[in-house]
């Protein structure tokens, strides 16, 4: 089989594998024969391989044994596990993935921000936190049905990710809520970057004419002591929801506010 697939009329001695097969000059970069011949004890090394030539992904196992002339020989075998890893990537996308908005759910979103919260609490950096409100959505959904409130969610969204960073966190609390989590960030960048997406969502209308807007509030993680339990994120939630509350009670009607 081999001597057909690789068009070989034989496989002559003393040329080693990746010169014979691959055409290499170098032994192939997940070769683990140098790891079992300087470990016996290891028997087999399982791991897994993507292969660029095809495309495809595999769990390989690769050990020696002796053969019966008193040789060692490398036996190798794959299995391909491409639709499985794809399969699991979207298991894990559904499972952490707000469905209508694309951005985090709330599970995910807690879990990432604890993440940032404790890097940034052990590298002394500073974390900003947006908490948004999106105005009119319950009179979008009551006057307008459903397809304009979804529409005013999607649109705040395509607005925050207007002036977010490669790795500050978008996700939605639940509702017309949201949190963004600036990483490195002062407040005061965060508040620019935060109204200045207000702006962006502005140019939008309902079918009323008036303006798609959001609410927001910004807090730092440095005003509160730093303790890894719910309890301090939390406060540090409540910190961002108050301002804004602040924030809306100034800028938007109080007919409007729901």
């Amino acid at each position: 089989m081999a001597k057909a697939q690789y068009g070989l009329d034989s496989f002559p001695e003393g040329r080693r594998c990746y010169e014979l097969l691959q055409g290499r000059s170098e032994r192939c970069p997940f070769c683990r024969v140098p790891e079992l011949l300087a470990n016996p004890d290891l028997g087999q090394i399982t791991f897994e391989q993507h292969n660029d030539y095809w495309n495809r992904t595999f769990i390989v196992s690769s050990g020696l044994m002796d053969w019966e002339d008193g040789r060692k020989v490398h036996v190798e075998y794959s299995l391909d596990i491409t639709e499985h890893k794809k399969n699991q990537t979207q298991l894990e996308h559904f499972a952490t993935t707000d469905a209508l908005t694309g951005v985090l759910n709330r599970n995910a979103l807690i879990h990432k921000l604890k993440c940032v919260l404790h890097d940034a609490h052990q590298s002394q950096q500073t974390v900003s936190l947006a908490f948004v409100d999106v105005d009119k959505l319950k009179q979008a959904n009551d006057l307008y049905g459903h397809s304009i409130g979804d529409e005013l969610l999607l649109k705040t969204v395509e607005a925050i990710r207007g002036y977010v960073r490669t790795d500050d966190v978008v996700g939605r609390l639940g509702g017309d809520e949201f949190v963004i989590v600036f990483p490195q960030c002062r407040k005061n960048m965060a508040f620019s970057r935060m109204n200045r997406a207000r702006n962006r969502l502005a140019r939008n209308r309902l079918p009323s004419g008036e303006s798609m807007t959001f609410s927001f509030g910004v807090a730092e993680n440095n005003e509160l002591t730093y303790s890894d339990n719910d309890a301090y994120l939390s406060q540090l939630i409540d910190i961002a929801d108050s301002r804004m509350r602040e924030f809306k009670l100034a800028t938007v009607p109080e007919k409007d506010i729901r």
